[in-house]
């Protein structure tokens, strides 16, 4: 299962396709072995909290984040990640850059 979540998108998805519009955060679930993956892609945002909290509540059974394409995260962002990690959430990879972000009191 893929989200995409784009700046500003709360909108139809058939609104003017002629507008460029980046993505912020791509998610991704893949099942791997009786565990769901969550991979998270691009920059996750303050905006993007809302759908990361429904992808982890989505997933049944253990979950794992993959986080190696993570170009950067807000505080609120970090914070939710770190507490999900604390609570059991593994943490199978991530930039060395990111995993600084994870450790508590460097969110920049």
């Amino acid at each position: 299962m893929v989200y995409v979540v784009l700046p500003g998108s709360r909108a139809n998805w058939r609104g003017d396709c002629s507008k460029r519009v980046t993505m912020s955060i791509r998610i991704t679930t893949i099942p791997v072995c009786g565990t769901t993956v969550i991979k998270i892609d691009g920059r996750l945002l303050l905006d993007d909290t809302e759908e990361l909290v429904r992808t982890f509540r989505d997933v049944e059974g253990p979950a794992a984040l993959d986080l190696t394409e993570l170009q950067s995260v807000d505080r609120t962002c970090a914070e939710l990640l770190r507490d999900s990690i604390a609570a059991g959430m593994e943490l199978r990879a991530a930039s060395p850059y990111v995993e600084l972000l994870l450790k508590k009191g460097n969110t920049r």
